[in-house]
């Protein structure tokens, strides 16, 4: 189970990224916050939701669902960015977090989970450098920094046609890991197969898995 936050005043669709986490068996729950203006606190709605959750105040139909395991947390841009203070929060769970192009990443230093920072060349909106910035700043092991040649900041909307929607497949596979324990999926995060985020026929222009010392780079060089 985990919990999924995004969206900025562009109201975009993330119908194709949650289709394909879901795929895996997941209980997909993506409040709408915010949806005119940026909101400093929408990290609230995302740990609000996690607690009704775990207090049996789901929605019917989800009586089967184990809400005491633990949860995982992913956003997008202004999600993004508050995906990354709740991955500070004791309290609530949270076993792993995907940061997807974050708006800012000032409480990186907070960060108390295993974690993909995830962006692309071409974003504008939220640059690859601040990104790596909270990557950098990010005490917490393991981690991966990714950066996709050529992603706009849209890269993990369902709508655009430059998007091609190349973080779908390793989203989930970030919590198959840490829910799941999954080794397969921990490779495809961690790895250095053919099929591994860094390793992957996805072009890269920065990709760096962390895991408690100097990391291992594929950048080009």
């Amino acid at each position: 189970v985990f919990v999924e936050v995004g969206g900025t005043a562009l109201k975009p669709s993330y119908t194709t990224i949650l289709e394909a986490a879901a795929s895996f068996g997941f209980v997909i729950i993506a409040p709408r916050s915010c949806p005119e203006h940026y909101c400093t606190n929408f990290y609230k709605d995302q740990l609000q939701c996690i607690t009704a959750a775990k207090e049996g105040l789901a929605s019917t139909g989800l009586e089967s669902v184990d809400w005491s395991k633990s949860v995982g947390i992913f956003g997008h841009s202004m999600g993004g960015a508050a995906t990354m203070i709740s991955a500070g929060k004791d309290g609530y769970d949270i076993a792993a977090a995907f940061f997807l192009h974050p708006y800012y990443t000032v409480h990186a230093e907070d960060i108390k989970v295993p974690a993909v920072h995830g962006t692309g060349s071409s974003d504008q909106i939220c640059p690859a450098e601040e990104v790596k910035n909270g990557f950098d700043a990010n005490p917490f092991y393991p981690k991966v920094f990714a950066e996709i040649e050529g992603a706009t900041h849209l890269e993990p909307n369902s709508s655009g046609g430059r998007n091609k929607h190349r973080w779908d497949a390793y989203v989930p596979r970030l919590f198959m890991c840490h829910l799941n324990g999954d080794s397969d999926a921990c490779d495809l995060i961690y790895g250095s197969t053919s099929d591994s985020l860094c390793y992957t026929d996805i072009e890269m222009t920065d990709c760096e898995v962390s895991v408690g010392g100097a990391g291992d780079r594929n950048d080009g060089t």
